[in-house]
């Protein structure tokens, strides 16, 4: 890797998670030093106007939401906030007709391009991450490749960034991108690299890696230096049909969701951290090509989790550096064990890789990429 380029940390902070009773997540949990650039999730598509709205005014506006997340400049002035548009409750199911009705007109394109600059100077944000659902038509990816052509060029002249996250196989890539015209317009991209295997499937294996998918991209034609590899702060949870618990084990369907992540099959490592270290369940680790993962006691049924632990970012970081990529992007910043429950200290996976970038390069995690 270059060392004149600065590796980017780049953290998603979701604006749902201070609801969450003993483990609320709010701007006062972050600490802003360990980032390169954080982006505030997520704003919305307004279906009639084609402008760029929050999500929940209460929240975002009223409760300060985007003011207290911006003010996290004033503890890292380097740092860059951005805000990220879609994820898929708003670009997915019934809610994708105004998106291909965005993109299919120029005027629409027009319309939404002014709204967002008003938008990132009215909230004082550094850029808009377009975290967009691939398309399955040829129509939608010119739809967007047009999109971001016209952002690229109303942004750019006032030093606005702009990103994507994106996805990590080579049908959604090959469905949805322009991948030539992405690196030349986009300021980065966040590679969902993960959720290969999850909850809907049967067992708890997958044959995907993060090496296919980041090859992929490149191989398409996307500059390794654009590319931040995403590492999730969160594993998938089923509950076992058998006593087999070695992958590929069978499983009935996903665990029930927590507290923290609020999801079927999916466990925060937050609460990955109290099932070890509180409830007994057990850590199994296979080999260093694959992270580890926790089975419940036998006598509250058997539940299972694999996940990231910070060995694991310590690998995928090492991988990123041997790549020459951009970076690393965290999905999402409120997962992280913040309040030191497995004795290593506050969000010991997000410190783990910053300490091998740290050791790779001593002024990597102090300097924006742009």
């Amino acid at each position: 890797m270059n060392n004149q380029q600065p590796m980017m940390i780049v953290g998603y902070y979701p604006n749902w998670n201070y609801r969450r009773e003993d483990a609320s997540f709010d701007t006062n949990n972050i600490d802003p030093r360990l980032y390169t650039h954080l982006i505030y999730a997520y704003a919305a598509l307004n279906k009639k106007t084609f402008c760029l709205k929050s999500t929940n005014e209460w929240i975002d506006i009223k409760y300060e939401g985007y003011k207290q997340f911006t003010d996290l400049k004033t503890r890292n002035p380097q740092l860059k906030l951005m805000i990220s548009l879609g994820e898929w409750t708003d670009s997915t199911k019934n809610k994708t007709t105004k998106y291909f009705q965005l993109v299919s007109s120029p005027r629409n394109i027009d319309t939404f391009v002014k709204s967002a600059l008003e938008f990132l100077e009215k909230y004082n944000f550094d850029g808009l991450d377009l975290h967009w659902k691939y398309s399955n038509t040829e129509e939608d990816r010119t739809g967007f490749t047009n999109l971001i052509v016209a952002l690229h060029n109303a942004l750019k002249p006032y030093g606005y960034l702009l990103s994507a996250a994106v996805p990590p196989t080579a049908f959604a890539i090959n469905a949805g991108y322009d991948v030539p015209v992405v690196n030349k317009r986009l300021d980065f991209i966040n590679v969902m690299a993960y959720d290969f295997h999850g909850p809907w499937g049967s067992e708890t294996n997958s044959e995907l890696n993060v090496d296919c998918a980041i090859n992929y991209w490149i191989r398409q034609g996307m500059s390794p230096a654009k590319i931040n590899m995403g590492i999730p702060l969160y594993g998938r949870s089923w509950i076992l049909s058998s006593n087999v618990t070695t992958p590929p084990a069978p499983a009935h369907g996903p665990l029930p969701k927590g507290e923290v992540a609020n999801e079927d099959g999916t466990m925060a490592y937050y609460e990955i951290c109290d099932a070890i270290h509180n409830k007994g369940w057990t850590v199994y680790k296979t080999s260093q090509a694959m992270g580890p993962y926790a089975v419940s006691p036998a006598a509250n049924g058997r539940m299972w989790v694999g996940y990231d632990d910070p060995a694991m970012a310590i690998a995928k970081t090492n991988y990123v550096l041997s790549k020459g990529l951009g970076g690393v992007m965290l999905w999402d910043i409120s997962m992280d064990d913040f309040q030191g429950i497995s004795g290593a200290g506050p969000n010991p996976v997000t410190n783990a890789i910053i300490q091998t970038i740290s050791q790779y390069n001593s002024s990597a995690t102090m300097f924006p990429f742009v």
